[in-house]
Order: structure tokens, then sequence, then C-alpha cells
């Protein structure tokens, strides 16, 4: 994780356009400053999710937070990973919305893709076989139909890195 993250930070802390289209507009990853796991526990906890998968830990270790691929000029592309200041409070918005009937007590949204509505949910049931999987949750559409990727956070991140911001599942 923390070697992905460097990677990035490297090729990515200045603007510039991704290799997929030079007519697109220049992206880049900010990231907040080294987080603490502890903050992260307490803000889940008072949701009653209580097992956070270890690679999330870490990224929030690292980072407490990123906008990975963010156009900062109009802030219509990218991806929001939460930091440990507003986890509790987003996933408090949502669970008291209409999302309510399709989320699971154990569904930790993670973040958000600006520019739309789409939502990254981490599994955090240690009981199940899904644990640490990545959801890509489609507000409109019922939980059947949202994106289960099969995935866990450090390759989902991995995946998205290498794509340049893409997002890949749509088009696999």
């Amino acid at each position: 994780m923390k070697e992905l993250i460097l990677t990035l930070k490297k090729d990515w802390s200045l603007s510039k356009k991704p290799q997929y289209c030079n007519d697109s507009f220049e992206l880049l990853c900010v990231f907040g400053n080294e987080g603490l796991e502890i903050d992260l526990m307490k803000s889940v906890s008072k949701l009653g999710i209580v097992n956070i998968p270890p690679n999330f830990l870490d990224f929030i270790k690292e980072t407490n937070g990123a906008k990975l691929f963010y156009d900062k000029a109009y802030g219509q592309a990218g991806m929001d990973l939460y930091g440990t200041d507003v986890v509790y409070e987003k996933n408090l918005e949502w669970r008291n919305s209409y999302l309510s009937q399709d989320l699971l007590p154990t569904d930790l949204i993670i973040g958000e893709f600006l520019g739309d509505s789409d939502l990254v949910v981490l599994r955090c049931d240690k009981n199940s076989d899904d644990y640490g999987d990545i959801i890509i949750l489609l507000p409109l559409d019922e939980r059947k139909d949202w994106y289960f990727l099969d995935e866990n956070f450090e390759s989902f991140l991995r995946n998205f890195c290498n794509n340049e911001g893409v997002k890949y599942w749509e088009i696999s």
C-alpha cells in the first residue's frame, strides 16, 4: 500500500493529462496527512462497524483520505476517498436516506466519485465471504444492480490507479 501511495504522489502530485486521452482535462492526486487508526475506529464504531479490513486501515494511516485523478479545475472527475473526519457523517447521511433499504449494517461507505453519484462501499462483515471486498453503489439502482468487484481495497485501488481513474469495472 505504501509503495502505491508513494508512486501516486511522485507521478500525480502535479496536474497532467492522462495517457488514455491527450485532449482531456488535467488530473492530479491530492492526499491528506497521515491518519490515526483509532480515529477511524471511533467513527465507524458509532455506526456499529468493528471489523475494518487491514488494507483500508493501512491506507488511512498513510493518507487519511485522498482525491485520486481529481480534476481540480472543474471538480467533475476523480474519486474522493474519505478521511476520518468525514466518514461518520457521510455514512450517517446515506444511512438516513432512501439508501437505508439497500445498505447492510456492515457496509461502510468510504468514498464517492466526483461528477456523478456513485459511492465506494467496503464490506466489513468478517463472517461473510465478501469481507474486505469493494462494491460500487449506484444510488438510483437496487443493491442487486450495484457493481460487486470481488476484490479487496488494495486491489481496487491499484486497478483504479493503473487505469488512471477510469472506471474499469464498467468496461470489463
